[in-house]
């Protein structure tokens, strides 16, 4: 289990990398970030899909299955949160065109911005939080 959750906080890395990578054109005009934006986008769409996908499979559906997903106090927040950001960045997509993002770039910086920080926010609470408890859990049962 341990080496699973491990497997699973690399790929919090690996959005984190993926965001940082975003969070570089910021700094540039947006004539220059155009041609790497959607690109950097897309990046971070798959690897937090896969992310999730995994965390799924490792924590959640085994927690869940075994009725303990229940005894871990910040599980329903997480959720709630996962939710709720889920929704932000459907909407986020779909506000923030392309034709949008050239019209409002610095918008696009400022609503990309929240993002991330709700994203880093919910990805060191799962750290810190939820997965500890998991593999406590997990390797009990």
């Amino acid at each position: 289990m341990r080496k699973r959750i491990e497997e699973l906080i690399e790929q919090h890395r690996d959005v984190r990398s993926a965001v940082a990578r975003l969070t570089a054109l910021f700094d540039l005009p947006y004539q220059d970030a155009e041609p790497h934006l959607y690109a950097a986008r897309a990046d971070i769409g798959r690897r937090v899909m896969r992310c999730l996908k995994f965390q799924d499979e490792v924590v959640l559906a085994p927690l869940h299955e075994r009725g303990l997903l229940s005894r871990i106090p910040c599980s329903a927040s997480i959720e709630s949160r996962t939710r709720e950001l889920r929704l932000l960045y459907s909407a986020h997509i779909v506000d923030w065109t392309a034709g949008a993002i050239a019209k409002d770039w610095p918008g696009y910086i400022a609503s990309a911005k929240r993002l991330n920080v709700l994203l880093h926010e919910l990805t060191a609470l799962k750290e810190t939080q939820l997965y500890p408890e998991a593999i406590r859990l997990l390797d009990r049962a």
